[in-house]
């Protein structure tokens, strides 16, 4: 039989979906942490994996709950922004943690962990973020944290800037392989950065629309 009360239940399910997919986006963000500032420890590349891997799963389980359900917490495009906002995140992330294990030995010292400590922090923001959806009168929190989110990806910026500027100086000392691996790394955690702020924004607007 037929139960509406089951259909509206889903509702729930959508923003607990969300809540694990942006908790998963973080652990991705603190496991490279701790790989950063752990190098050879229990944390690396498959911890960070890990936590993606749980994240598709979270991902594609709402794209199959949004073709099941009819009724939805808000407009279906919506949902489907946020979720695949978070889902780029540790994808961004594990793409970075695959190009570091390539590094040539003279490289693997090299210093992320600035870059790092700030995409963990814009990850526990947008979590936050994503916590308070389902709060009618969330609106001021929201505006606040995402002007947080935009003042960290500015600070990251100037933080990628200082080390492009540091590459070019040490570019006669370096090879030419070496530079391209450096500076393909700097702009995945640039990216990474970005998209912690395309999640943020994704969850603003939805507030916004709603509001």
């Amino acid at each position: 039989m037929f139960s509406l009360q089951k259909l509206l239940g889903r509702e729930d399910r959508f923003f607990t979906l969300l809540v694990q997919a942006a908790e998963e986006a973080h652990h991705s963000a603190v496991e490279l942490r701790k790989m950063i500032w752990q190098p050879g420890g229990e944390h690396g590349p498959r911890a960070v994996a890990l936590a993606r891997g749980k994240e598709k799963e979270v991902h594609e389980a709402i794209s199959e709950l949004l073709c099941k359900t009819f009724i939805i917490p808000f407009d279906r495009e919506d949902i489907e922004a946020v979720s695949m906002a978070l889902h780029r995140v540790p994808k961004t992330l594990g793409k970075f943690t695959d190009r570091l294990a390539l590094l040539p030995e003279p490289l693997a010292g090299m210093d992320f962990s600035s870059q790092t400590d700030l995409i963990e922090q814009s990850t526990a923001i947008v979590l936050e973020m994503v916590r308070l959806l389902p709060n009618p009168h969330s609106l001021e929190r929201m505006r606040a944290l995402y002007g947080q989110l935009q003042a960290l990806e500015n600070q990251a910026d100037r933080e990628i800037l200082l080390l492009q500027h540091k590459l070019h100086r040490e570019a006669s000392s370096l090879e030419v392989m070496n530079i391209l691996m450096l500076n393909d790394l700097h702009k995945l955690l640039e990216r990474t950065m970005d998209r912690c702020r395309d999640a943020g924004k994704a969850v603003f607007q939805v507030v916004l629309k709603h509001t």
